[in-house]
């Protein structure tokens, strides 16, 4: 009987040491996982931005004095 015993503590025992150890490295793994998409989301989402942004202060200027001139001529006709 005492053997018997001392098999199943063993395999509970192995097993617990098992799931501790799966748990761990699992945890690790998708954290690891994880932080390389968001690194590589947030590299995408900026050479997005970029897209978007003005290469110069120039170019800026000249799109919002368009744009003001735009509103002003739309302000004349109403």
């Amino acid at each position: 009987m005492t053997l018997l015993l001392r098999l199943i503590l063993v395999a509970l025992l192995s097993a617990g040491s098992a799931i501790a150890l799966f748990q761990s490295f699992g945890k690790k793994l998708i954290e690891s996982k994880f932080n390389k998409e968001l690194e590589a989301f947030k590299a995408q989402s900026q050479k997005e931005l970029e897209l978007f942004k003005p290469h110069n202060i120039y170019e800026f200027n000249v799109l919002t004095t368009r744009k003001v001139k735009w509103i002003e001529k739309e302000q004349d006709v109403l």
